[in-house]
């Protein structure tokens, strides 16, 4: 058993393992609700530019994956556009529109995304059932 370990360990190193556990370790992990200011780059019609946008994936698959799956929000609301979710004004520090149809994943690091806010169960749970339904409709 020892000799099976030691040939599996053998190619390690171990100061590198050790400096990438203590980093997972001090980086927060996304939840559902948080807010990120995001580059986000588009074709089409598709929402672009540096914006906020909030996380609605699970806390494990930000955490397993090191992505996150998106859904970006607007200061401008487009009357009859299906699938947008008001932020209350004056709740939280990021007010707008959630664009629950424009649904994308991002790849957190690369994208360099800082959090600004986290928006509370109230919310999220519309956003959520917005997001269900359209997978189902889909």
């Amino acid at each position: 058993m020892s000799s099976k370990f030691s040939e599996v360990c053998s190619g390690l190193n171990y100061k590198e393992l050790e400096k990438a556990t203590r980093d997972n370790r001090r980086r927060r992990v996304l939840e559902p609700g948080d807010v990120l200011l995001i580059r986000l780059t588009s074709e089409g019609t598709e929402t672009h530019g540096e914006r906020p946008c909030v996380v609605v994936s699970s806390k494990e698959y930000n955490r397993i994956t090191g992505n996150a799956i998106v859904c970006p929000i607007t200061s401008k609301y487009h009357e009859g556009y299906l699938g947008t979710i008001e932020i209350p004004n004056g709740q939280y520090k990021t007010y707008g529109w959630i664009l629950t149809t424009q649904i994308r994943t991002i790849d957190v690091r690369a994208r360099r995304a800082q959090l600004l806010d986290h928006l509370g169960k109230d919310v999220m749970r519309r956003v959520l059932h917005q997001v269900d339904a359209l997978m189902k409709f889909c």
